[in-house]
């Protein structure tokens, strides 16, 4: 036989496809998974799009209800305010550079004349023209100058820790060392006599 013949059916080297075909099918079957492979990577972006779109509208939404991020008249009364005093030139407490800053208002950037109402910060100490920082804190609840909170002191919670105070006795204990020895202790109620 011929090598250009055809193998019969009972020879040992059968030949089914020819190396183009089977190179065609290949090609054809890698097609095919790279579509399949590109549009399942499509429908899972639009699917991941959709919720990032449902998330963005729902914390535009959260925030939309939300109350002003500002703090209330009630709270912004509860600053402390006071009428502007400089301090004395020859103070040496304050460096000059930070008297020259601590004279201007940061919202208006006005200066802090003298007997001006102010309002001063209780957490960072800034102090600003009262007008000015009572429209900012409407608004806002942070320092104008260090983004601080700006929240009024608590006087609630403070008279609750006297009042704790107050009702529980103090304990006092005198401890005499020598050394590294301790040779007495003793503990009494606060207003009690020994």
């Amino acid at each position: 036989m011929s090598s250009n013949s055809p193998a019969s059916p009972g020879a040992g080297g059968t030949r089914c496809c020819k190396a183009t075909t089977l190179v065609a099918v290949a090609a054809t079957s890698f097609v095919c998974c790279f579509v399949l492979v590109v549009a399942f990577l499509f429908v899972r972006f639009l699917l991941l799009r959709q919720r990032w779109r449902h998330r963005a509208r729902r914390l535009l939404q959260e925030q939309h209800h939300r109350s002003k991020p500002g703090l209330g008249a009630a709270a912004i009364a509860m600053l402390p305010s006071f009428p502007y005093r400089r301090r004395a030139e020859g103070s040496t407490s304050v460096p000059a550079a930070a008297a020259a800053a601590a004279a201007e208002c940061a919202v208006c950037l006005g200066v802090l004349d003298e007997g001006q109402m102010v309002r001063q910060l209780p957490g960072c100490k800034h102090v600003f023209h009262q007008e000015c920082i009572d429209v900012w804190l409407a608004s806002r609840a942070s320092c104008p100058v260090c983004r601080g909170k700006a929240e009024p002191p608590a006087p609630a919670r403070a008279e609750d820790d006297r009042a704790a105070a107050a009702s529980t006795p103090a304990r006092v204990a005198a401890v005499e060392m020598f050394g590294d020895e301790e040779l007495a202790s003793s503990s009494t109620p606060r207003g009690a006599r020994v």
